[in-house]
């Protein structure tokens, strides 16, 4: 009998983390879904197991918040009792670090603008008055949570990983960390400089793991993944 894989799933109540929640439960792994917020977590646990009418022994909720390294250590505790392993970490929660006053489509129009002026062509005038606001506690928040977030997440659960026989960490981020250079001579997205920095650290957050774990004495058969 095949051994039960056990996921961590960061930012799984709503989103693209909800439905990495569903796709593996569907596969017969156990999911923790994970989300700072108790109550959105526990209304997506509700959602998850009505939807795909699974049995609540396969998914469970624990609150998280990956700013927090005395949450983070609870969930630590928490897998290590109950299952004493892990197999999957899924690096999903995320925040854009800015908000949006009035009108949402100015930021469709400035990334747009972008796109024009990378094949040499003219930008449409911004038609949307919609204003960005992005404060200093927005910007930390974005850090805390993107790139530290990550790489807290990682380095907490590598002894649990270690007990699994193929674990894995799978990162999830936007197309923004990989494009920085090649789009900074047309780069406009002000608003979206931090949040680009966060995910190019965290390319290096996996390089620096996997640097680490092929040089240990006992190395980590792991696989690092990462998805924009």
């Amino acid at each position: 009998m095949a051994e039960q894989k056990i996921a961590v799933v960061t930012g799984g109540n709503k989103g693209i983390g909800f439905e990495i929640c569903k796709q593996l439960t569907s596969q017969g792994v156990t999911v923790v879904l994970t989300a700072r917020d108790e109550k959105k977590g526990n209304e997506a646990l509700e959602k998850l197991l009505k939807d795909s009418g699974i049995s609540d022994k396969n998914v469970i909720f624990h609150q998280l918040d990956v700013m927090n390294p005395d949450s983070i250590a609870s969930l630590v505790e928490f897998i290590k009792s109950k299952f004493g392993k892990l197999d999957i970490l899924v690096n999903n929660a995320g925040v854009i670090g800015l908000e949006v006053e009035g009108d949402a489509t100015i930021l469709r129009e400035i990334i747009s603008g972008d796109e024009f002026r990378v094949h040499g062509k003219e930008a449409p005038k911004i038609k949307s008055d919609g204003k960005i606001i992005q404060t200093y506690e927005m910007a930390e928040e974005c850090l805390e949570t993107n790139y530290y977030g990550v790489k807290r997440m990682t380095e907490a659960f590598i002894p649990l990983l270690q007990s699994s026989a193929l674990p894995r960490i799978v990162n999830l981020s936007s197309f923004l960390g990989k494009l920085l250079v090649t789009l900074q001579k047309h780069f406009s997205w002000w608003f979206l400089i931090i949040y680009t920095i966060s995910d190019l650290s965290v390319f290096h957050v996996m390089k620096n793991q996997k640097s680490k774990r092929q040089l240990s004495f006992n190395p980590l058969r792991l696989k690092l993944e990462k998805f924009c």
